[in-house]
């Protein structure tokens, strides 16, 4: 079964899609809220997909949306095909800034229950 990843980060939406038939549905309710509401979503700025089961890779680029060659970030959390670069980013990368903001805090001389 083809699949297909859809992030729209205007409003945190982030829809894991069966098929690119069904990837159309988003668009058209967005587009009935525009109508209601008079706003509208800049696609070109806060779209992305990202292809993974069978068509993982694919080089189509429907719905007019942005495809890009590399992870893509959602909700704080990057997405891509490479387990190795997901782990840097999504842990190890993490860690650090973690580690960082101790420091820094530590460095204060604030008792534990102050930090």
């Amino acid at each position: 079964m083809a699949s297909l990843s859809f992030f729209q980060y205007a409003n945190d939406t982030t829809a894991v899609l069966s098929d690119t038939e069904s990837a159309y549905k988003p668009f058209q309710l967005l587009d009935k809220f525009k109508k209601v509401s008079g706003l509208k979503v800049n696609s070109s700025k806060t779209e992305e997909g990202l292809w993974i089961g069978s068509l993982k890779g694919s080089e189509m680029k429907p719905l007019g949306i942005k495809w890009p060659q590399d992870p893509i970030k959602a909700l704080g959390i990057f997405f891509w095909y490479d387990k190795k670069l997901l782990y840097l980013k999504n842990f190890t990368e993490k860690l650090e800034e973690i580690k960082k903001l101790i420091n820094i805090w530590s460095s204060r001389g604030l008792p534990f229950m102050e930090r």
